[in-house]
């Protein structure tokens, strides 16, 4: 399914896709608190869609991780180059997640008909994916699988980055968003990296929504309504906390994921 997710970009500048063989998640930090997927997988229940039968208990994440194999070979039919966010609506490593499911995954990804494709895994659980690729040492680092970690603040940083520099990949990168406070990359990044803001976009702990189109975003500081776009993000690519330019990508920015060296 092609995305909006502006970081998701085929190399022509097309929308990217989102490649979902699971459904369903369990919380595991204080980024999780406004999850998008779980928004998105309430809707695809009430559409009856069974792949997310069981994955929502009162409008949260009921914890229950569905497999969906008919959906495995979606890439190989795939002619054109495309950049595949994989697993847009759960976590490839979570706990419940078989690794010989996380196989069948992978082996689709280091297929030959899949060469012309970039895939990107983002994980808040960085500590099973390493585990994952330690136990299967026949798993070759190629260079169109894209491996990243999410983190919220500083203690997320450095939970999880380190986890993801013990993993082998031709890129492995960062995804900070929500910001929850301040985050120093320095040793983690090439250069002096930091962010000095607060929460970003939709999940600021103070934010509105709009009730034409149901758009989420940040109030300024100032108290003034700022007028939705109807669809339109550009104004979550700054950081509404900060007069600072910052040096990090966000969540609704091309730039969001920076390489881990």
């Amino acid at each position: 399914m092609t995305t909006k997710i502006e970081w998701v970009k085929n190399p022509d500048g097309s929308k990217g896709e989102t490649w979902n063989p699971l459904a369903g998640c369990t919380k595991v930090s204080s980024g999780c608190t406004r999850c998008y997927a779980e928004r998105m997988a309430v809707r695809q229940i009430g559409m009856g869609n069974k792949n997310y039968a069981g994955t929502i208990k009162d409008g949260r994440w009921s914890g229950q991780v569905n497999l969906i194999p008919d959906a495995l070979d979606k890439p190989l039919h795939w002619r054109k180059p495309r950049t595949v966010f994989v697993n847009s609506m759960s976590d490839l490593f979570h706990k419940d997640v078989p690794f010989e499911f996380i196989d069948k995954v992978m082996g689709v990804m280091r297929s030959e008909k899949c060469t012309q494709h970039t895939f990107m895994i983002l994980t808040k659980r960085p500590e099973r994916m390493e585990r994952y690729w330690r136990s299967r040492r026949w798993v070759t680092t190629r260079s169109n699988v894209h491996l990243y970690t999410s983190i919220e603040d500083q203690a997320t940083a450095d939970e999880r980055i380190p986890w993801l520099l013990k993993t082998p990949a031709a890129v492995r990168g960062v995804s900070l968003e929500p910001m929850l406070g301040p985050v120093d990359l320095d040793g983690y990044l090439p250069g002096e990296y930091s962010c000095e803001c607060g929460y970003t976009g939709s999940r600021c702990g103070d934010y509105e929504q709009c009730d034409s189109c149901g758009e989420e975003f940040p109030p300024p500081d100032n108290g003034e309504t700022i007028p939705c776009s109807c669809g339109s993000t550009d104004y979550r690519n700054s950081c509404p906390r900060s007069d600072s330019v910052v040096a990090f990508g966000f969540s609704q920015s091309e730039s969001t994921f920076n390489h881990v060296t």
